[in-house]
């Protein structure tokens, strides 16, 4: 899975995420943050499985939204919706903070090659 997709993925997460912490203010993560949630669902199988299930949706809802498949894309945003209530609060919190970065910024970059790990790992597992 690329950067790119990996932002998209993030992006989406972070709008249900935010709608699920809405009395909670997100918080931008920092590079630690990053670090704590990407050793959390490594260190997991099931999280690993899941964040990986949330990168095909990803690449599903990029063909749908390419598609203008507005039905496939509703459903696939439930799922990946769905998906990411089992990842865990940290994951959670670090989505909706990443929302409040710029995600064309360098920050941005920077924060999100630290999920190559996971990445890797996915694309290992196909």
């Amino acid at each position: 899975m690329t950067r790119k997709i990996t932002a998209s993925l993030l992006v989406l997460l972070g709008a249900f995420t935010t709608q699920a912490l809405a009395e909670e203010p997100s918080q931008k993560p920092t590079k630690a943050d990053v670090q704590k949630v990407v050793q959390i669902v490594s260190g997991d199988p099931a999280k690993l499985a899941t964040y990986c299930k949330l990168a095909a949706i990803d690449d599903e809802m990029t063909k749908a939204g390419e598609a203008n498949d507005g039905a496939k894309l509703d459903q696939l945003s439930k799922q990946a919706e769905d998906l990411q209530k089992t990842m865990g609060p940290e994951f959670l919190k670090l989505v909706a903070g990443l929302d409040e970065i710029d995600p064309q910024s360098k920050e941005s970059e920077d924060l999100l090659a630290l999920f190559d790990p996971l990445d890797k790992q996915c694309e290992q597992k196909k």
